[in-house]
Formats: structure tokens, C-alpha cells, sequence
């Protein structure tokens, strides 16, 4: 879902787009090494087990959180690798990528995890994880600096057996649209086996997928938005199943699922608009300033794979989304500037 299936036509000229860019690279930049204020999830069994997250992670401890530090890693390499931003942001964001990918940080942190049950940042934070190492291991990366993707290993092998566990032991869907929803970390998942040729791991994700959203049929479009939600279960699932069907099947199950794409004379919007407006204070409002930007990415997806009148319906939403989403996003304050600029850098960076 973040490295798009295609590249399709952004709606921004290049020139926009290094803007953005640059303001976003800044944005991140200010709060990579920020360690306060943060969030901290634990499972205490005495009080000798707690722990500032900066004791326990030597290399993500930004951020605000841990999940928002490893994709807001991954924002700053997707600069580098694509050179969108001007020569001395470009050099900043290098220089801190060398100064976190340091062997005996990553091996530090990967001992700590070894202590964490496996819950913790499953199945988010860990998709993005691996998302990061698929990053890290294009050729525009891997040949200018190989020693990244491999300083990131440790902790991979720690965390992605625990994937794989996750994916055989879940049996029902979550269509949360937060950090839980099942098929946008599937998504992830998938694309980063792909990256690597994980036979194990893309055949777990395509059973799973379809398991759990084959027998899928007329979405509840009018259900969404939903409060508090920053990415779109229906269109995650779209986005997933576009990956792990075939073609002729895909279409099929999309007809079924979203049958209303298919039609010549479809009318926008396919999901509801997102008219709220942030106030800069809600802890989980705050979700909605993403919301169409999410949406953007996941139906520029679902669109790659479909045809016809879906296709064109659907890339059409996935650009109408993407500029309301640039139209209204805000970077301002740490409930913000933590995680918004992630969800930026996928819209205009497939």
C-alpha cells in the first residue's frame, strides 16, 4: 500500500511536490529525536519491569511513539531514494539515517524486544518495521548505502517470525481503520515479502486475505467515516485483495464488493467526506487529518489492478482524496507532526 503497486499520475507537478516534500522532511527532522512527549504501552507484572522507552529502544525512540518513529525512518529514506528534496535537506536527512542505523543500537534494541510479548506493535508498528526494510533495500538505497538495510537485520529476525504468527492466528478480520485493521497491515506485509521473495510469508498473507475477504460483498459505504479512524477498511481490503488476486479475480471480487464502481455513470464520493475540522487538541480526532490521504493511497491501489469503469472511478476518488487531503493537513503540534507526515510522503511519493 505505501510503494505502490504502479505509479500512477499525481496530481501535482514536480515542482509542488518537492515543496511538499521539503516541508514534510523538515516536519520529520524536528521530531525524529524528540523523546518527549511520548506514549508508552506496558504489561507490568512487578514494578521492577517498567521502563522509559528510551531505556528500552536505542535506535526508534522518537517520534512520540515507537511505530510513528520507524515510518517517520521510513519517510526520510523514500526522500533520499527518489532525491525530491534539495541538496542540503537531502544531506540532513542522510546524515541522521547514519547517526540511527548504527549495528550495536539495532542489536541493543533488537534484545530489548526479545523481553516484549508478542502483542506489542503487532500487527502496525512491526508492517511498518518491515515496510522500512523493504525501503532500505531498493537499489537506489542498497547501492549507495548497503550497510542500512543490513544494520536493520537483527531486529527483523526478532520481529518477523511474531508476524508470521500473527497472520496464522488470527480467524476474524478487524475493520477498525486505526492500528488494528487487518488489511492494511496485510498489505504491508505483502509488499515487503514481495520485495524480498518470501515465499512463506506471501502465501500466508494470500491465504489469510482470502480467508478472511473473499465472501466479502457490497460494502457498507454509507458506514464510513468513522470516528476516530485514519485509514479506510474498505478501501484496505480493496487495496489488499487488488495484490494478492489475479487479475480476472480481482475484478470479480471488486464487482461484488464495490459494485457501484463499475458504473459509467458512478457519482463521487464513494465514501462519505471527512467535514470535521481538527481542533488541535483531540487526542484521537487527530486521526481524521490523515484520513484522506489514506484513502487516496489505498484507492490508487485498489485502482492498479481493476479495469474499466472501476479503474477510472476509482483513480479518479484516489486523486480527489489526495487533494483534499493536501488541502487541509496540518503538521502543527506533537499529536500531529509525529505520524501526518508519513501519510503525506506515501500520497505524493508512490
Amino acid at each position: 500500500m505505501i510503494g505502490a503497486l504502479v505509479k500512477l499520475e499525481s496530481i501535482q507537478p514536480q515542482q509542488e511536490v518537492s515543496e511538499i516534500a521539503s516541508w514534510v522532511a523538515e516536519c520529520i527532522l524536528g521530531q525524529i529525536d524528540r523523546v518527549y512527549p511520548c506514549y508508552s504501552s506496558q504489561v507490568l507484572g512487578s514494578p521492577q519491569e517498567l521502563e522509559l522507552p528510551e531505556q528500552r529502544f536505542c535506535v526508534f525512540k522518537g517520534s512520540f511513539d515507537w511505530h510513528s518513529c520507524v515510518h517517520s525512518h521510513w519517510s526520510l529514506v523514500r526522500f533520499v531514494r527518489t532525491h525530491v528534496l534539495g541538496p542540503e535537506l537531502h544531506e540532513r536527512c542522510v546524515r541522521v539515517l547514519q547517526q540511527h542505523f548504527v549495528k550495536e543500537n539495532v542489536e541493543k534494541e533488537a534484545q530489548a524486544w526479545k523481553r516484549l510479548p508478542a502483542h506489542e506493535e503487532m500487527p502496525y508498528g512491526v508492517a511498518w518495521l518491515l515496510t522500512l526494510q523493504a525501503e532500505l533495500a531498493t537499489p537506489e538505497i542498497s547501492v549507495i548505502y548497503p550497510n542500512w538495510s543490513l544494520v536493520l537485520q537483527p531486529l527483523v529476525d526478532v520481529l518477523a517470525p511474531r508476524v508470521l504468527a500473527w497472520i496464522e492466528g488470527t480467524h476474524l478480520p478487524v475493520r477498525s481503520g486505526i492500528h488494528s485493521d487487518t488489511a492494511w497491515s496485510l498489505a504491508l506485509i505483502w509488499d515487503w515479502a514481495c520485495a524480498f521473495g518470501f515465499s512463506e510469508f506471501k502465501d500466508a498473507v494470500q491465504s489469510k486475505a482470502v480467508e478472511l475477504f473473499e465472501q466479502d460483498k457490497n460494502a457498507p459505504c454509507a458506514y464510513e467515516p468513522s470516528g476516530q479512524t485514519f485509514t479506510s477498511p474498505i478501501l484496505n481490503e480493496a487495496a489488499l485483495m487488488a495484490r494478492v488476486l489475479d487479475k480476472d479475480s480481482y475484478n470479480a471480487w471488486l464487482e461484488a464488493f464495490l459494485p457501484q464502481v463499475f458504473r459509467d455513470d458512478f457519482e463521487a464520493p464513494l465514501l462519505g467526506d471527512i467535514k470535521t475540522v481538527w481542533d488541535g487538541k483531540d487526542y484521537y480526532g487527530v486521526h481524521e487529518v490523515a484520513l484522506p490521504l489514506s484513502r487516496a493511497i489505498a484507492a490508487r491501489d485498489a485502482a492498479t489492478c481493476a479495469t474499466g469503469a472501476a479503474q477510472k472511478n476509482l483513480f479518479a476518488e484516489s486523486l480527489r482524496w489526495q487533494k483534499q487531503g493536501l488541502d487541509t493537513i496540518t503538521l502543527k503540534g506533537h499529536l500531529a507532526d509525529h505520524w501526518v507526515g508519513s501519510f503525506v510522503t506515501a500520497a505524493i511519493l508512490p
